[in-house]
């Protein structure tokens, strides 16, 4: 059987991300873009609500043993994908070059009426 070519991925992921044996993993639920201090979603603007659900998630990420360059899958999920320029530029304002591999998809409706939902998949580097 002849090999197929893997299609280039679009610049915000990667089309996959190898991940050795013996390494945790770390599974972050979908966080909505709620702010910590107030317990309240405080915008509707989708690009706002993206950053602040990345840093929720990257906070998690954070309080167990990972960080940003860890992330190795990140899915999101929004109720206006029509702005996916402004989705894609806040996500990738959150992980500077890192491009883990990442599903986007367009819902119905999320939690607290949100516009937007982010889950992760991390590696977990220490001895927890």
């Amino acid at each position: 059987m002849e090999h197929q070519m893997t299609p280039p991925s679009a610049p915000p992921y990667s089309s996959a991300v190898r991940v050795d044996a013996g390494e945790s993993l770390l599974f972050v639920s979908g966080q909505l873009p709620v702010n910590p201090e107030t317990g309240e979603i405080d915008t509707t603007d989708v690009a706002q609500q993206t950053t602040v659900a990345m840093r929720n998630a990257l906070r998690v990420v954070d309080d167990n043993g990972s960080s940003a360059a860890d992330v190795v899958k990140v899915g999101i999920f929004t109720t206006r994908l029509g702005q996916i320029a402004e989705i894609n530029a806040s996500y990738l304002g959150q992980l500077g070059d890192h491009r883990p591999a990442r599903s986007l998809v367009e819902v119905s409706a999320l939690p607290r009426q949100a516009l937007v939902e982010i889950e992760m998949v991390a590696r977990v580097r220490d001895s927890r």
